[in-house]
Parts: structure tokens; C-alpha cells; sequence
């Protein structure tokens, strides 16, 4: 059974969330799974996610709903119900995860307690010029000191 299963709140963003998957590739804590908590993305983005899932370390879980509207909660819902895993990390799918997101969650936890964190927004030039090749090497970690000037 995995430690920990990621619920990724996701619509039709293919771009943003081959980001979010490449910070999931590194993480430093490899036993967890990926839910993405589809609320209607369009057929040609269910064909992309299906096509890329098969290439990552961890396993991915695609769970849809159709578009009926702004349903983000009842997808979620759903995707708890999907889960395998006692704990239940939420991400939304335009947030590049840290390379130890998982392991610090795992390790912070205990019984009945939420644990939130913190993101940072990135500027828009910053957020264009990322790419999976280099959030796998380290971008975001290593240059962060450029990035807040």
C-alpha cells in the first residue's frame, strides 16, 4: 500500500500539470500515488493525461467527472473515495511541489490534525520560462535565491 496519495485538483491545464508531474518524478519520497481530480477536462486532454501517465515512477489515478460547472469539491470527493492510502495529501494542479513535499508531509503527520502549508507565487516570466527538464533538474530549488530578487 502507498504512504500517501496526492490529490491533484485538476481542469483542462495540460501544460501547468506536466509541471506539477515532473516536480512529483523528483520527489525524495517515492512511495505515493497521484490522483488527479478531473472536474470535465475535454476529451483531448483526457486522451494527453492517459497518453503521459504509463511514464512516470509513481502511479497515476485519473478520475473525471463531466463539465457541468464549477463541481471541484464533488470530484475531490471522489477521488478520496479512489484512494487507497490512510492519508490524503491536497495540491492543485498548477502548484510545483517542492522535491521533499511528500516526505515533509509524512513526516509532520498525526491523527487528527490538518497540516496547510505555504506556496509562492511565481511571476508569469518565471512560470513561462519553467519546464519539466528543468524542474526535474532542480530549477526551482536551486535558482530560488535569483527568483526572489
Amino acid at each position: 500500500m502507498v504512504k500517501a496519495s496526492v490529490i491533484a485538483a485538476f481542469y483542462n491545464n495540460i501544460k501547468y500539470l506536466r509541471l506539477v508531474l515532473a516536480g512529483f518524478e523528483i520527489q525524495s519520497e517515492k512511495n505515493f500515488e497521484l490522483i488527479i481530480a478531473d472536474d470535465g477536462s475535454n476529451d483531448e486532454v483526457i486522451r494527453e493525461i492517459e497518453s503521459i501517465s504509463p511514464n512516470y515512477s509513481f502511479r497515476i489515478k485519473h478520475i473525471w467527472h463531466s463539465d457541468k460547472g464549477f463541481r471541484k469539491n464533488k470530484i475531490l470527493n471522489q477521488a478520496i473515495l479512489a484512494s487507497p492510502s490512510d492519508y490524503l495529501i491536497f495540491i492543485d494542479s498548477d502548484c510545483v511541489p517542492h522535491y521533499k513535499f511528500v516526505e515533509e508531509h509524512l513526516n509532520e503527520k498525526t491523527n487528527a490534525v490538518v497540516l496547510t502549508g505555504r506556496r509562492v507565487n511565481l511571476s508569469q516570466k518565471i512560470t513561462n520560462e519553467l519546464t519539466a527538464l528543468k524542474i526535474r533538474n532542480g530549477f526551482l530549488e536551486n535558482q530560488y535565491l535569483k527568483i526572489i530578487e
